[in-house]
């Protein structure tokens, strides 16, 4: 049996890209994804998308809230893929749960 981490924090994510954008978008997340997905805190990213253009996924980590926003969100990857991505996006909007461990 494979051992499953403890998930302290999952962020929700979705994201609308413009029409025509969907490909350059996708080439970009790919990068991202590979990045955030090798992490040995991310416990998985699940990606799905509703419709054309409408993208939503979940990170599972198993650090908590305040480890994500001050560490791993400062990872060197993420500016150029913020910056790249903004212009192609209609909307963005994420939420930050926290798993209270017993």
């Amino acid at each position: 049996m494979i051992p499953v981490p403890k998930v302290s924090c999952i962020l929700q994510i979705k994201m609308i890209v413009k029409s025509g954008h969907r490909e350059t978008w996708l080439a970009l997340f790919k990068q991202i994804f590979n990045h955030v997905s090798q992490e040995p805190e991310c416990a998985y990213f699940i990606v799905g998308e509703d419709e054309p253009g409408v993208f939503r996924w979940m990170e599972g980590w198993t650090k908590d809230k305040e480890w994500v926003n001050d560490v791993q969100l400062e990872k060197p990857y993420y500016e150029p893929y913020f910056k790249a991505t903004a212009p192609l996006l209609i909307q963005s909007e994420s939420k930050l749960q926290i798993k209270i461990l017993h």
